[in-house]
């Protein structure tokens, strides 16, 4: 879901931010609770109801309909991310996740 939400934040679609800066003089308790109440009520529509937001909506599906301590299927997950590339002929980036496992490697084969 975080992951989500922070990809949400990028697009500058979360569909809840505009509650905080309507009501930033609002004491922080209070603001905190009216947040929370949104974001209780959001569903994945409401989280990809917007047009940068729309690819989302697969993923939004797949991740509301877990359980606190299920374990997600991370391949799954991806595939919804990358579907919408896909369609547009794109292809993911994989230098970052290639760099992280590189650097992975080198940590587990370091004498220290």
């Amino acid at each position: 879901m975080s992951l989500g939400l922070t990809m949400l934040y990028l697009l500058k679609a979360l569909p809840y931010s505009e509650l905080f800066f309507d009501n930033m003089n609002m004491p922080f308790e209070q603001l905190c609770k009216l947040m929370l109440d949104r974001k209780k009520q959001m569903t994945p529509e409401s989280y990809c109801n917007g047009i940068q937001s729309r690819a989302l909506y697969p993923f939004f599906i797949e991740v509301m309909k877990m359980k606190y301590d299920e374990e997600p299927f991370y391949g799954h997950l991806q595939f919804l991310l990358t579907k919408p590339l896909l369609k547009l002929g794109q292809t993911p980036n994989n230098c970052v996740f290639n760099s992280i496992n590189i650097i992975n490697l080198s940590i587990e084969n370091a004498d220290f």
